[in-house]
């Protein structure tokens, strides 16, 4: 697997003139050597890997590494990579040009000689876009660790409970049943905080009326998932219940349009409409999904710039909401497997309303 990655991006390497690449992003180290320790980088030729750590990291990089060369730091990481740079003639040397500092990359432009510095932004984003049968199953997973954890949490929602609890309930099921942690922090809006779409879990307090919007995924072998149910606590509104129709009804409707040969701007777009149908469209303000893989936020970008077209292998959210400001919102979040038919759902929990 690890082998097979490498030769994909070595050809993508030699298709940019690049002799070498330094790859220093967490999530893309691990991708391309296994290596899960927290500090440590990659430099990758055209015939030969090396991974360079320090002392606490040696004997993990060799266990989790065995088609590597391990370089300690304490050799000078500067002296490493001008080593590697002679010995293996590179003229020019990638760099992730997204994830190196300002301050990293100009010690980089005094130490690093003899070899052109060139922004690599996207190179193995490209890469990781298909998944593997191996990557599959970690997502799926994950996803399953995700629906779990949905199912335990609910008789735990009630008028009183904080939405801090529900999301610290939600992350002890899934470490506890294999998680290894949770793939971006924990949402839990409920009332008027459901109307932030990225709102963090607060000690707000769930009152009757309110909609609780979950958003939550967990790590597995690596991999992340993410979904999101909208849940609701005691009498709502029939405007409630209407906006939630409505997000229920698109979210449907677009995972039985998600299939390979579809531009990704299309199909959000088509969401897009939907929604204003219900005179929504206004209040859907984010993209209607992205891919999900050793990041929870990866290619392809189902938004209104997004250029790629979906194939099998790819694995994306569909995640219409709507929100109105310091009142409401409702999202409902799916993760799905691109087949050649369509979609399989990865995360499957009712979605039906809930009322509790």
């Amino acid at each position: 697997m690890i082998n097979s990655r490498l030769s994909d991006l070595r050809r993508k390497m030699a298709s940019e003139n690049l002799g070498g690449i330094i790859i220093s992003d967490r999530t893309n180290v691990f991708y391309l050597s296994g290596f899960s320790g927290s500090e440590g980088d990659l430099l990758i030729t055209l015939d030969e890997a090396y991974i360079i750590c320090d002392f606490r990291y040696l004997q993990q990089a060799a266990e989790q590494c065995p088609l590597y060369t391990i370089r300690d730091i304490k050799e000078g990481i500067y002296n490493i990579i001008n080593d590697i740079i002679i010995k293996h003639g590179i003229a020019r040397l990638g760099i992730e040009d997204r994830v190196v500092s300002n301050a990293v990359y100009s010690a980089m432009k005094r130490n690093i000689r003899g070899a052109e510095l060139v922004g690599t932004a996207g190179l193995v984003a490209s890469l990781k876009i298909i998944k593997d049968d191996t990557e599959i199953a970690n997502l799926t997973k994950a996803a399953e660790l995700a629906v779990g954890a949905f199912h335990n949490v609910l008789d735990k929602i009630r008028p009183g409970a904080r939405e801090c609890e529900i999301a610290a309930e939600l992350e002890y099921y899934m470490r506890k049943n294999g998680a290894s942690g949770t793939s971006f922090e924990t949402v839990v809006a409920s009332g008027a905080n459901s109307a932030k779409p990225h709102g963090t879990a607060s000690e707000k307090k769930i009152e009757i009326g309110d909609f609780v919007v979950m958003d939550f995924g967990c790590l597995y072998n690596g991999y992340c998932s993410d979904i999101t149910r909208t849940v609701a606590v005691g009498n709502i509104t029939k405007e409630q219940r209407r906006v939630y129709n409505a997000v229920h009804f698109t979210q449907l409707k677009m995972l039985n349009l998600v299939a390979p040969g579809k531009v990704c701007s299309a199909i959000d777009g088509i969401s897009r409409n939907l929604l204003d149908m219900f005179g929504y469209k206004e209040f859907f303000g984010h993209s209607l999904g992205h891919g999900v893989g050793t990041e929870v936020h990866e290619l392809p970008t189902l938004g209104p710039r997004g250029t790629d077209t979906l194939k099998p292998g790819m694995i994306v959210t569909v995640e219409p909401g709507v929100y109105f400001d310091n009142c409401f919102g409702v999202r409902i979040e799916d993760t799905v497997l691109v087949t050649e038919n369509g979609v399989k759902i990865l995360c499957e929990a009712p979605k039906e309303l809930i009322i509790l």
